[in-house]
């Protein structure tokens, strides 16, 4: 992966002051939000090169109604048993607290956050009335927003998340449609001149503006991952080179191009979102290993367990769990794809976690399988993952590659699980349509 040139960091450095400057303390009329809103739609067709096909319908919502459309948002896509079944998925692997609450936590830090949005559904704009007035529509937000609205006209938002098959394949179609809008709102930030303050205003800036995002920042790492679908996505629309920001030549990075071509074959894992060139780089498109549910099925059946629900969580899951305790990431850190993952979590080849019934006492019992590139892939990621784990997890190692980490089952099982499970050669592992086998080295 390109590491980015003095050039590069700058701009960082820039959006970093952008993106936590003070707002306007002017309260806006509904009058001044309809001409910025006018103004910057004109804004991004020019960034973007093709017009809006059709008006976009525009409303103004409550910070209640916002928070019931994220919360009917989620109902869409879950129903409340396999809420309660993905809740127990990130506890069970340590990803939040068995104290904290997956729903609530998201619904407020989405509603907390939100200024302005395009709900694709509708196909609207929304402004947020909120009783703490936070004065004039941002144009960043707005011109982030909009770009959604002019990608849903060409592509159709719902369609290319509802394509996502799994959670990994979610984040990644997500990178996708945020960087998109994150690439067009930073380059109309640069452009529009908003980058003229004195550099000796930017670090008091980062430093309030980030205090005021406190509750983004003290959450587990699980929840901070939402960040990186805007900042590393931003990065995978680029080609993985930040530097296009700010290039007008004819050689500058067709971002449009990019954003058509990725949504008709959609990135399939965060892995290719964390390394671009995984994705873009002819001859070294890395796609996941995956999983077959039904012959998992079949080979648990015999043990009395049947499958509940199933969950993917990929390199930036794996990442998140095997980072250092407490760990923070930085403002400026947050846009290099290297700093949402680690060594411990780059040779991620694909996982499966399976929610299993029926339930032991209060637990769901669960199991987690894990594959890997190679085999030292898989020892530093089960060395790293049992180092941090509170609790004591089994782990069957399919061959070289893949290791099953156990959640609740009762030793019996587990080690007649053991029998059926470590060899691999039973579960129906495909890769890019072709058999692969944990056994070999590579």
């Amino acid at each position: 992966m390109r590491r980015p040139g003095r050039r590069a960091l700058s701009i960082l450095l820039v959006i970093v002051y952008l993106l936590f400057r003070p707002a306007s303390p002017a309260a806006a009329s509904p009058s001044d939000d309809a001409r910025i809103i006018d103004n910057l739609s004109r804004a991004v067709e020019i960034l973007r090169g093709r017009n809006f096909r059709n008006p976009i319908p525009r409303k103004t919502c409550s910070e209640a109604e916002l928070r019931t459309m994220i919360e009917a948002s989620l109902r869409r896509e879950y129903t409340n048993e396999s809420l309660r079944q993905y809740e127990s998925f990130v506890h069970s692997i340590g990803a939040i607290p068995d104290s904290t609450s997956l729903v609530e936590t998201l619904v407020d830090l989405e509603s907390n956050q939100i200024q302005a949005f395009y709900e694709p559904s509708t196909r609207t704009f929304y402004t947020v009335e909120r009783q703490a007035d936070s004065g004039d529509l941002d144009p960043m937000v707005v011109v982030h927003e909009l770009t959604h609205a002019l990608d849903d006209q060409v592509v159709g938002l719902d369609s290319l998340m509802a394509s996502a098959s799994n959670d990994d394949e979610v984040f990644a179609a997500k990178a996708l449609v945020e960087g998109s809008a994150t690439e067009d709102m930073i380059r109309f930030a640069l452009q529009a001149g908003y980058a003229e303050s004195p550099k000796r205003e930017v670090r008091p800036v980062i430093r309030s503006g980030w205090s005021q995002r406190r509750n983004f920042e003290d959450q587990p790492r699980y929840f901070q991952n939402q960040l990186a679908t805007y900042t590393c996505g931003m990065f995978f629309i680029l080609g993985g080179n930040l530097e296009d920001l700010v290039d007008d030549s004819d050689e500058r990075m067709d971002v449009e191009a990019n954003f058509i071509r990725a949504a008709k074959h959609c990135p399939r894992s965060s892995e290719q979102i964390l390394h671009p060139r995984k994705y873009w780089v002819e001859g070294s498109r890395d796609e996941p290993v995956d999983v077959d549910d039904a012959r998992i099925g079949k080979l648990l059946e015999p043990l009395g367990f049947h499958i509940l629900s199933a969950a993917t969580g990929g390199e930036i899951l794996a990442a998140s769990l095997t980072a250092p305790p407490g760990q923070k990431i930085a403002p400026i850190d947050m846009w290099f794809p290297w700093n949402w993952t680690n060594a411990a979590a780059e040779g991620w080849g694909g996982d499966r976690f399976y929610v299993l019934g029926p339930a032991s006492g209060s637990a769901h019992p669960a199991l987690w399988i894990t594959l890997w590139d190679t085999p030292g892939d898989r020892d530093q990621f089960e060395f790293a993952y049992r180092s941090r784990m509170q609790h004591p997890t089994r782990v069957i190692r399919l061959g070289l590659r893949g290791a099953v980490f156990l959640y609740d089952i009762p030793e019996d099982s587990a080690s007649r699980m053991d029998g059926i499970l470590h060899q691999g050669e039973h579960l129906g592992l495909t890769k890019a349509g072709r058999p692969w086998d944990p056994r070999t080295s590579n």
